[in-house]
């Protein structure tokens, strides 16, 4: 049996709105969208303190596009969680879904609620060995968390919200010129929303950028407050298309 159609157009349909969002979010960024505000000069005039700020509203539709992503992706495990019972026991479907947690108690909770009834044990096996958990490191930064924790907030708070940040971007980033302005869409992943960036020297009463700055949108709420949504949305899909997927091929052979 190949592998479910159902859980395939799913991925397929979570990666279409990604490439949408993607190509939207550049254009947003790449377009006249910020502009430098002086906070303070030097006693001398000849240098400047100042924060970005958006000069347009980010269109609501992009984090729309984030969610129906991250919604999509996470409903390939739900999916998945369901065409993996075995034959015999197709009442448990409705009642099926994916667990993602980050302490085997709460694993072993799962399981008590009968989440993955009737799926063959060497799939849950695999399940549980897939679960933030068992990661080298912080549980809540690996891409399954953050696919969870990101379709929580969609799901009760409707939009997640987003704004543009600014941050310092290292010597070698990769940049282009956009009015007189350098921009980077390099490292790093956290941005600040409300730093200050200075000194500028200032010219003729015009600041004059001699650092490269990076402009990017990022989350604005907790607890992704400041991370660039392309970042964070790239690792909760790549987790589900790369991670998990391949790794139940074999239950559908």
């Amino acid at each position: 049996m190949p592998f479910p159609a159902s859980i395939v157009n799913r991925m397929l349909w979570a990666q279409h709105h990604f490439e949408v969002m993607k190509r939207h979010s550049l254009r947003y960024v790449r377009g006249n969208c910020a502009e430098f505000v002086i906070q303070r000069n030097s006693a001398s005039g000849e240098q400047a303190w100042g924060r970005f700020r958006g000069k347009n509203p980010l269109p609501q539709y992009i984090p729309l596009m984030v969610g129906d992503c991250i919604q999509s992706a996470h409903s390939c495990l739900d999916y998945l969680a369901c065409k993996l019972v075995s034959s015999g026991e197709e009442s448990s479907k409705s009642k099926n879904a994916f667990p993602i947690v980050d302490s085997p108690a709460q694993f072993n909770e799962a399981i008590g609620k009968h989440i993955l009834k009737g799926v063959p044990f060497a799939a849950v096996a695999v399940v549980e060995s897939l679960q933030p958990y068992n990661r080298t490191g912080d549980p809540h930064k690996s891409g399954l968390w953050i696919l969870k924790t990101l379709a929580n907030m969609h799901k009760h708070r409707d939009i997640l919200l987003s704004v543009l940040g600014a941050a310092y971007a290292s010597d070698d980033a990769e940049v282009f010129e956009r009015n007189g302005d350098l921009f980077t869409f390099s490292a790093p992943d956290t941005l600040d929303l409300d730093a200050e960036f200075g000194p500028f020297p200032v010219f003729e009463g015009k600041v004059k950028m001699d650092r490269k700055i990076l402009l990017d949108i990022v989350f604005e709420q907790e607890p992704f407050r400041g991370q660039r949504m392309q970042t964070l949305v790239t690792q909760a899909c790549l987790a589900v298309r790369e991670d998990v997927l391949p790794k139940f091929e074999k239950f559908f052979s």
